[in-house]
């Protein structure tokens, strides 16, 4: 008997020992985990103050670059309206990028594939070359309207649309045929609005004035924190189709509010200045390249973050590299997502 009893608390401290073991582990495994999350919370913050840091030093040298003894109005009346709007058209074309990429799980899903470009681009055109009665302080409000009327179009199509693929192949189709309308009219441009319609259609910062871009920047910057409430839509997007209704949401439906609110988007920052070509591709890669296991919470921030700095950055290059002759600032972003797509293709790199 005192031998089975000696065998019997034997097991039963073994038992204990066993448990006390694996709670010890658990205990560690969480410490890891709760450590790992903390130091990429850290560098997250630190990454994104850099960021904000860099754009600050960007602006502040656009904004003041050659001025030595010029007059203040040339920097709060033609500078300054430039690179607000530079800031805050590339942080929304960013976030735009982001939502769309995030959306339909894609990273070539970029707002060039949403029509809404070519659809401002389009009206604008119209209104010039028919020499339609708009006064030119009107002009960004109807490129605004062309280019919610293409997201709009993407958005109609894409209701029945299944997957995230058969969506960007409606807003293929509207961007394509957004952009013959765009060819028509500026075969039939004279020289005079040829030349003024080249500068818009390539994107460009320059005869920015406070009237042109305060409707646009006042939207913008209202609009922009509540794209937070769309971060749990695009979490459960990140899931299967299958998942997502298994959990009772409708994926076709998140699609399509993410896709309008990426079309106001861009649209909003179209409107006055033309399209940043590419800067909503050009963000979210920056932003995960610096953050790759961050996820949505943080690429959504750093990607707006990251397109502003890219504006600013194309902007100061635009008006400096050819002084005094002023290139297009979507001729420098597009150069520059060429390159980085070449180079993935080459490096062998997912995006």
């Amino acid at each position: 008997m005192a031998v089975g009893n000696n065998s019997a608390e034997t097991k039963g401290n073994t038992s204990a020992e066993t448990t006390d073991n694996n709670r010890l582990g658990n205990t560690e495994n969480q410490d890891k985990l709760g450590r790992s999350h903390m130091l990429s919370q850290t560098r997250t913050l630190l990454i994104t103050g850099v960021l904000f840091i860099g754009l600050v030093a960007v602006g502040a040298g656009s904004l003041f670059a050659g001025l030595h003894d010029a007059p203040t109005v040339v920097i709060t009346q033609i500078r300054a309206p430039r690179l607000a709007m530079a800031v805050v058209g590339g942080a929304a074309t960013g976030a735009a990028g982001v939502l769309l990429q995030e959306g339909m799980g894609n990273r070539l899903a970029v707002p060039e594939m949403l029509g809404v470009s070519s659809g401002a681009a389009a009206a604008i055109c119209a209104v010039v070359v028919l020499g339609l009665p708009v006064p030119l302080v009107a002009h960004s409000a109807v490129a605004l309207g062309g280019g919610l009327l293409a997201g709009l179009a993407v958005w109609w199509g894409a209701r029945t649309a299944r997957t995230a693929i058969e969506v960007l192949l409606v807003g293929a189709a509207v961007s394509s045929a957004a952009g013959a309308l765009v060819l028509i009219f500026v075969g039939s441009a004279g020289e005079t609005q040829l030349r003024a319609l080249l500068r818009y259609l390539q994107g460009s910062l320059n005869e920015l004035y406070w009237n042109d871009v305060t409707p646009t920047l006042i939207a913008l910057v209202v609009g922009l924190p509540f794209l937070w409430f769309l971060v749990p839509g695009l979490e459960l997007l990140r899931l299967s189709d299958d998942t997502v209704r298994t959990l009772g949401a409708h994926p076709e439906r998140l699609r399509g509010v993410i896709l309008l609110v990426a079309a106001v988007l861009v649209a909003l920052s179209v409107g006055p200045a033309g399209p940043l070509s590419w800067v909503g591709f050009l963000g979210p890669m920056l932003a995960r390249l610096l953050t790759p296991h961050a996820g949505i919470r943080a690429w959504l921030p750093l990607g707006s973050i990251a397109g502003a700095l890219i504006a600013v950055a194309a902007d100061w290059l635009a008006r400096s590299a050819f002084a005094p002759v002023e290139t297009p600032v979507g001729g420098w972003t597009g150069v520059v997502a060429a390159l980085v797509v070449i180079g993935v293709l080459v490096t062998g790199r997912r995006l």
